[in-house]
């Protein structure tokens, strides 16, 4: 899944996660806005989620941030 978000300004840094089954699992972390997911299970509904790194920490996040995409 190839994921793209808008620069959050000041931010040198995103960790992307995905959400399955009540849990969120670290995917990796990239400077850009852009991030490609793979690994991902066929047929399954995965929620995604990006934090930024602004100022010396992880911005917060609620279950509302998240993302949904079915994988074909």
């Amino acid at each position: 899944v190839a994921l793209k978000w808008n620069a959050i300004d000041g931010a040198t840094n995103y960790r992307v996660f995905s959400y399955l089954n009540g849990k969120y699992a670290v995917l990796g972390e990239t400077n850009g806005n852009s991030y490609t997911a793979t690994g991902l299970k066929g047929g399954t509904e995965y929620g995604f989620l990006v934090r930024a790194y602004v100022n010396s920490a992880w911005t917060a996040f609620s279950n509302a941030d998240l993302t949904y995409a079915t994988i074909l």
